[in-house]
């Protein structure tokens, strides 16, 4: 299942390339960076839903786990949206705002991040307690290759 997932990705970004490199060459300089970024974000997000397949995989739910996962995936993935969203309003505007107004944007960026990553929390709470030690210890694996371990830093998909 790993090495199909990867084979997708890999098939993903090698189609989506050159597609970005010519759009970039018949545009704005604008113009072809939000291509640029849109082809990222949806690069980004088939990355990240073959990490979750992966840990679901991995972690060879129970019928009665399924729900729980739903929740913490709906989790990750919301905040793993908002992230990618909140690149792309910076890239947007970067050029009409100072370096305060930045940093300003930046903060609030910050303190949703924060939201989020309680969010997540919150929903692996009960997912993970209804774990064995066995899908507790994969969950840990996983996460790590989730990003959910970057020196405290929660970093979807190891931005």
């Amino acid at each position: 299942m790993r090495l199909a997932t990867t084979l997708a990705f890999a098939l993903c970004v090698a189609l989506t390339a050159p597609i970005a490199a010519t759009a970039a060459g018949d545009q704005p300089p604008a113009a072809a960076s939000a291509e640029q970024m849109q082809h990222w974000a949806a690069d980004h997000q088939a990355k990240m839903d073959a990490k979750l397949d992966e840990m679901k995989d991995a972690l060879k739910l129970t019928p009665s786990q399924y729900p729980l996962w739903e929740v913490f995936e709906a989790a990750v993935k919301n905040a793993d949206k908002s992230r990618v969203d909140d690149m792309r309003e910076m890239m947007q505007n970067r050029d009409r705002m100072s370096p305060v107004e930045r940093l300003d944007a930046m903060s609030s960026h910050m303190a949703r991040r924060a939201a989020e990553v309680k969010k997540i929390a919150e929903a692996a709470k009960p997912f993970y307690a209804s774990l064995d030690d066995t899908q507790k210890r994969n969950f840990g694996a996983k996460w790590v290759d989730l990003g959910g371990d970057a020196g405290g830093t929660w970093l979807p998909g190891n931005w």
